[in-house]
C-alpha cells in the first residue's frame, strides 16, 4: 500500500464511472487498487456493489464487512453490512446495526425496509 489519497480518489471516481456505465467487471481492479492506496468505506461499498452486480454475493459480503469496519457511521455501508449479516444468519446483530442507523437517520428508507423485513420474518 503506497497510501496516496489523491490517487485513491482518482481511482475511486474511475471505478464509479465504470459501474455507472454497466462495467462492474472492469470496475473491480480499479476499485481494489483505490482501496489498497487509501482504505475508505465508500470504496469498499462500491466494491461490494460491483461484486453483487456480478452475482458474487459471498465476495461482496466481505467488502460490506470491510466497509463497516472503515465507516461504521455511513448509513449506506451499515445497511449493506446488515444485509450481509442477515445472509449469514446473524439477524440480532443486523437488527442492532439497523436500529443505530434509524436512530441517526429515522427516515432512511433502506434501513426501514430491511428492519421491517426482519420483523416480518419473525412473525
Amino acid at each position: 500500500m503506497s497510501g496516496d489519497p489523491e490517487r485513491a480518489y482518482e481511482l475511486y471516481l474511475q471505478g464509479i464511472e465504470l459501474l455507472e456505465h454497466g462495467s462492474p467487471e472492469a470496475a473491480l481492479p480499479v476499485l481494489e487498487e483505490s482501496l489498497n492506496e487509501s482504505p475508505h468505506g465508500a470504496t469498499a461499498r462500491r466494491l461490494a456493489l460491483a461484486l453483487e452486480a456480478l452475482g458474487r454475493q459471498a465476495a461482496a459480503d466481505v467488502y460490506w464487512r470491510r466497509g463497516f469496519e472503515l465507516a461504521p457511521r455511513s448509513d449506506a455501508v451499515a445497511v449493506g453490512f446488515a444485509g450481509a449479516l442477515v445472509r449469514a444468519g446473524e439477524t440480532a446483530l443486523a437488527r442492532g446495526i439497523l436500529r443505530e442507523v434509524l436512530t441517526r437517520s429515522a427516515s432512511y428508507g433502506p434501513a426501514k425496509r430491511l428492519i421491517t423485513r426482519l420483523g416480518a420474518a419473525e412473525a
